[in-house]
């Protein structure tokens, strides 16, 4: 497989990832009770602690994504430099 196939099949990869969470409950089971006992009917506060949860999810996937950019750029750098 050549680099341009992988990087092909990872953006492929990551574009599902990031379309996939919005039909996931990110609520565990007792945060879900929880909201459910405490709005009495009000699904809307049971939302937005649902999206807080899936956003706070959502910042250490974003982390680790851009080191392991990073750092695939910086060791592409050293190949090149230990080939010339």
């Amino acid at each position: 497989m050549s680099k341009k196939q992988i990087y092909i099949g990872l953006s492929i990869l990551l574009v599902i990832f990031f379309i996939s969470p919005v039909l996931v409950d990110a609520q565990c089971a007792m945060c879900n009770a929880t909201a459910s006992t405490s709005t009495e009917g009000n699904k809307e506060s049971a939302l937005a602690l649902n999206s807080g949860i899936l956003f706070l999810m959502s910042i250490p996937y974003v982390l680790l994504t851009g080191i392991v950019i990073i750092w695939l750029r910086f060791r592409k750098q050293k190949k090149a430099e230990q080939a010339s």
